[in-house]
């Protein structure tokens, strides 16, 4: 009598019972995480969303075990199609970081130690072209951007 009533009951029964073994079944193929993942895993950091929420810019964390050492890019990705994120401002054996959007989204600033310590950088998001605003030697710690 219950099954003439509700009979996409029974249906939706059994493909529960199937997603579910396959749910429990899944993990027995996985092996655990280990150190060696943990510490090369890579980390996304310090979004900052531009002024007209089209794009957002990210840090991306990565570790080379065999040089011991981390590195750091700014991503630049588009909100409406995540497939176009790309990198920038990489040069070998420097770091950006602290992306921040000028106020009328044109420019991109953020840190960078490709001077030897961490200084001020700004990008054209038009052109691409990265500068340094500023001529005389800041060494900051971080960016951050005033609250308005």
């Amino acid at each position: 009598m219950w099954n003439d009533k509700f009979p996409h009951m029974k249906h939706n029964f059994a493909l529960s019972l199937a997603a579910l073994a396959i749910a429990l079944a899944a993990p027995a193929f996985a092996r655990p995480m280990t150190e060696t993942d943990l510490a090369t895993m890579k980390r996304l950091s310090a979004p900052a969303v531009s002024p007209d929420g089209k794009s957002v810019a990210y840090v991306v964390q990565e570790t080379d075990l065999k040089a011991n050492k981390r590195r750091s890019d700014i991503v630049i990705q588009s909100v409406a199609r995540p497939e176009t994120a790309h990198a920038f401002g990489s040069e070998a054996g420097s770091n950006e970081t602290d992306p921040a959007f000028s106020p009328d989204g044109k420019y991109l600033y953020f840190l960078s130690n490709r001077k030897g310590t961490n200084q001020l950088f700004r990008m054209a998001l038009s052109e691409g072209v990265v500068a340094q605003p500023a001529e005389q030697v800041l060494q900051l710690a971080r960016l951050r951007a005033p609250v308005l």
